[in-house]
């Protein structure tokens, strides 16, 4: 069994290192991307498992770059976060749900949000329990 590789898509420096960190503890491959450009890119280029992608960034916001990822896989499993700085995050991550994504998170969540979704995302890891 190959180790999945999580891509997490975040402009916030401080959070996406933890979110590695937490991640990345739980026996994934991490590779990170500081905006919606770049995360796109990266996932061309990497193929990943599974995105993490924040919808409040520079250059392209976390909604393109769903659409984008999408239409080069469409059934990459995408997480949402947003924090809503710019409006209501609940707004922004239904449209998500609607572009597809796998699951949303509200920033802050708890760490055991996020790897309950990993654990039925990846069912077969052995690090997570949902």
């Amino acid at each position: 069994m190959t180790t999945p590789t999580i891509l997490i898509i975040d402009d916030d420096d401080q959070f996406s290192r933890y979110v590695a960190e937490l991640v990345s503890g739980q026996g994934f491959n991490i590779h990170l991307a500081p905006n919606g450009k770049l995360g796109v890119e990266a996932c061309l280029k990497i193929r990943p498992d599974a995105v993490l992608l924040d919808l409040v960034m520079p250059e392209m916001d976390g909604i393109e770059t769903i659409q984008r990822i999408k239409s080069y896989f469409p059934d990459m499993p995408v997480i949402t976060m947003s924090g809503g700085n710019h409006g209501p995050a609940n707004v922004y991550l239904s449209v998500t749900e609607k572009l597809g994504a796998y699951t949303t998170l509200k920033k802050p969540f708890e760490s055991q949000e996020l790897l309950s979704a990993l654990a039925t995302l990846f069912p077969n890891n052995r690090f997570l329990c949902p």
